[in-house]
Formats: structure tokens, C-alpha cells, sequence
């Protein structure tokens, strides 16, 4: 198959392979959580997660509503996406375009508390930026 392609045709082959096993093996490894996992602090994250939020103020969004885990798992798409972080409930459906990481925020989807993967890619100063889109608390 590659013999009579012209090289600039093979690498364009070979480097689309690479990106797409790249994208599968990230995708694969880089996804902490199963869909049974509860909470994104417990003792297997532990510390290092707590630290993170306490040296952001361990902020939390007014209670002024509760969400089941069901409930905000059915708010996954780029135009209606809720997370829970740390506990708070976030409707961040106004900034998934915005979002410096782009579609990467949708790992975030699903009602699982997103914690650790917030604070594996964050600074503790942009949790401040919660406070615009909070909608509540995790109902436990």
C-alpha cells in the first residue's frame, strides 16, 4: 500500500496513524474516573486534591439549590454542560467555546465530581471564576 504512494502522501498517512493512537491512548489513560466512581476527593486522590482546593480558599457555591448526581448527568452537551467541582454544582454551558482547553472541558460531563481533573490542569487562582457560573451544590 505505502510502495506506491510518494512520500509526502506516506508521512501525511503515517502521521494521521500517530495522532489518532495518540488521541485513543490519551483518551484511554488521561480519563480518571469510571462511571461508578462517587467522588473525586477521596483517598486515593487525598491530599494533594484537598491541598489544591484549600489553597484556592476551598470556595463553595451558595446552597441555594441541590442537584442529585442524575440530575446534572443529564446536562452533557456543548450547549447545556453542567459539572460538579469540589462539590459545586456549575453551569458552564456559556463557556465550553471559551474554554482555553477547548472540548477538553466535556471530561468533565457526567454528574461525577470533576476535582481531580480540574486541579490536574488549573491554577488554585481560577477557581474564583466559579462564582459566575454556580448553580448550587452536589446533593449527597
Amino acid at each position: 500500500m505505502l510502495q506506491g504512494m510518494r512520500p509526502d502522501g506516506r508521512l501525511l498517512l503515517l502521521t494521521g496513524i500517530w495522532v489518532i493512537l495518540v488521541a485513543v491512548f490519551a483518551r484511554l489513560t488521561l480519563t480518571p474516573y469510571s462511571d461508578g466512581r462517587k467522588n473525586a476527593v477521596d483517598a486515593n486522590d487525598g491530599d494533594e486534591v484537598r491541598k489544591f482546593f484549600a489553597s484556592a480558599g476551598d470556595f463553595r457555591c451558595p446552597p441555594v439549590a441541590y442537584f442529585a448526581r442524575e440530575e446534572v448527568a443529564r446536562h452533557v452537551s456543548e450547549s447545556d454542560l453542567w459539572m460538579v467541582i469540589d462539590g459545586n454544582v456549575l453551569d458552564v454551558s456559556s463557556f465550553v467555546q471559551q474554554h482555553p482547553g477547548g472540548l477538553l472541558i466535556m471530561e468533565g460531563a457526567g454528574g461525577h465530581d470533576a476535582a481531580a481533573l480540574f486541579s490536574e490542569f488549573h491554577v488554585p487562582s481560577t477557581v474564583k471564576l466559579f462564582e459566575k457560573y454556580c448553580i448550587g451544590r452536589l446533593r449527597e
